[in-house]
């Protein structure tokens, strides 16, 4: 049997779990949705074949859901995963549950213990990620003592970058900056750009030390990078034996043949 989800918000991230369940029925599915606007219940109704409605009272009434995917602005997600998880039900909510830190705070304090809720953070385990994770984590490489990631904004490319450093939640010292990157506009979610128009975007370089660790992360993004042809991601790992750029690994295996052993 399917798994039978509810899902606050019907926009552009709510729509990637859509077609999700669409092309896994048997295994998901959206039974109802709880939306801001009528005209956006009505796009679901009519588009999607979702029952949707805008007051929670209706969305919670007489379903039983096995979890509920909240896909919602920021500024609001937080008070839905309280909502949501207090009444017993399980959520699974998109990055970020909260606007920064103060509020995450906030947001636990809130919860009732045994709460269930889940946060999305993806990158770590998309394939091409989880296979470079896999090994600097190997010993592949050695000791792996820096990184360089261009992959992802903010925290999806903190997160990232921390696990492959091995840090975890340990304190850590960032400088940053930002500068005006000029850049064709290219593909964007609507698609392609009508125009050769020159916009000025905006990259973020940091860089991130752990005290007493003596490891190096670079964080570099400019958000044209999710869709441009002309603004590539990468990411670099350097270890003592090795390294990896991309998807490329170059590592030493042993001595050269025909040295002596020690």
């Amino acid at each position: 049997m399917p798994s039978r989800i509810g899902i606050v918000g019907g926009g552009w991230r709510a729509s990637a779990y859509f077609e999700i369940a669409k092309a896994f029925p048997a295994h998901f599915n959206f039974v109802r949705a709880l939306v801001r606007s009528q005209s956006s219940a009505d796009a679901l109704n009519i588009g999607r074949g979702i029952a949707a409605t805008t007051s929670i009272d209706a969305f919670l009434d007489s379903e039983n859901f096995d979890y509920v995917v909240v896909c919602t602005p920021s500024s609001v997600t937080a008070d839905y995963i309280v909502e949501l998880a207090n009444r017993g039900i399980a959520v699974l909510a998109e990055t970020p549950p909260a606007t920064d830190l103060k509020s995450l705070d906030h947001l636990y304090s809130r919860l009732n213990a045994g709460a269930r809720v889940q946060v999305a953070e993806q990158y770590r385990f998309q394939p091409q990620h989880a296979a470079r994770l896999a090994v600097a984590q190997s010993g592949l490489l050695g000791t792996v003592t820096s990184v360089y990631a261009s992959v992802a904004h903010d925290y999806h490319g903190i997160s990232l970058l921390r696990s492959i450093l091995g840090v975890g939640g340990e304190p850590i010292t960032v400088r940053a900056e930002t500068f005006v990157d000029p850049v064709v506009a290219t593909l964007g979610r609507g698609g392609w750009a009508s125009e050769l128009e020159v916009n000025d975007s905006t990259r973020v370089t940091a860089r991130i030390s752990v005290p007493g660790r003596g490891l190096l992360g670079v964080y570099e993004f400019n958000g044209e990078q999710y869709f441009s042809p002309i603004r590539s991601r990468h990411l670099s790992v350097f270890g003592e034996r090795g390294e990896l750029i991309d998807n490329a690994v170059h590592y030493m295996r042993g001595r050269r043949r025909g040295d002596a052993a020690p």
